[in-house]
């Protein structure tokens, strides 16, 4: 199981937000630990954002943080072992999805409308209304 850095965009911004972006992978770290326990797991540090060109040996979970001003959008992106395709799973903020699949190592941010951004400074306080979502496609990553 492998825990990556998150995706941060617009690029501009990763500076000014890897304090968020390590919280986010904190709390998708124990979500991990939560719905598939025991499980080793290969936490990532920046700026390593994707698998390796042969994939990760295990299930990967990856995610986007997407930011304009004060209002935040997150991803989870869901992988299963090898080169697999990535599953997105919206977890703050309203989204549309053109598909809920991007090809491995592809970019989600083609596949995402966003709607609506949540207010930063809650974002890690109404994150667990989607917990279940992101638990589904976790369990079915691993199957």
């Amino acid at each position: 199981m492998t825990v990556l850095w998150p995706r941060i965009i617009p690029r501009e911004i990763v500076d000014d937000n890897r304090g968020l972006a390590s919280a986010l992978q904190q709390q998708m770290k124990r979500i991990v630990e939560k719905h598939l326990p025991g499980r080793p797991i290969d936490f990532r540090p920046e700026p390593e954002r994707v698998c390796p060109k042969e994939g990760c040996a295990g299930v990967s979970v990856g995610l986007l943080l997407s930011r304009q001003n004060q209002g935040c959008l997150v991803i989870a992106l869901i992988s299963r072992p090898g080169v697999s395709p990535t599953k997105i799973v919206p977890w703050v903020g309203k989204v549309q999805l053109r598909a809920d699949t991007v090809g491995f190592r592809e970019w989600p941010e083609s596949q995402i409308t966003v709607d609506d951004y949540v207010p930063c400074n809650s974002l890690l306080t109404t994150m667990d209304a989607q917990e279940p979502a992101i638990a589904a496609a976790l369990q079915a990553a691993a199957q």
